[in-house]
């Protein structure tokens, strides 16, 4: 029997977390031509992250960033992300945690405190995420994650979603 390499595990997390961008543009409803006569929209929705954006783990982190940029210039393009009845423009920003939590920490209270994020893409490291979570949660922002560990859910975490399933829900069906 071969020895699974655990950066399987891993593309598996960033390929479903790429998945999730495309799956928001179902989720909404598409712009009908007079919406979009109406001109720009006035509310932005800014969507942040923390990522390693350098160093060893930069290489998970790099594709993210282009991806947040690409949903949002192609959103905004469309005339906006219809939620209900208003239009959002679509706003992106991520600074770089170094895979590091203490970083993820201070990035994320700028992004909550300053920035004033609304969402919160969650990276693929567990340590960074479980960071962020007591910045995030008390603010109400809503955060995704593609990382797994007990401390990501719970009556506590009410803002805090994960886009896989954990181990211990795979293991069963196994």
């Amino acid at each position: 029997m071969k020895k699974r390499k655990s950066s399987g595990l891993i593309n598996l997390c960033f390929v479903l977390t790429i998945v999730s961008f495309p799956l928001m543009f179902f989720w909404t409803q598409p712009l009908s031509a007079q919406e979009k006569a109406k001109g720009p929209a006035e509310k932005i929705l800014k969507v942040g992250t923390t990522l390693p954006l350098s160093g060893p783990a930069a290489a998970w982190g790099l594709p993210m960033t282009r991806l947040m940029d690409f949903f949002a210039e192609d959103t905004n393009a469309r005339g906006g992300l219809k939620i209900g009845k208003e239009v959002y423009k679509i706003s992106t920003v991520y600074y770089d945690n170094k895979g590091s939590p203490s970083e993820a920490a201070a990035c994320a209270t700028k992004l909550v405190h300053d920035d004033k994020i609304q969402y919160l893409i969650g990276g693929v490291i567990a340590a960074t995420g479980m960071a962020e979570l007591p910045v995030t949660q008390p603010a109400k922002v809503v955060t995704t994650s593609c990382w797994w560990g007990k401390g990501i859910l719970g009556p506590d975490k009410l803002f805090s979603f994960r886009q896989t399933i954990s181990q211990n829900e795979i293991a069963p069906a196994i």
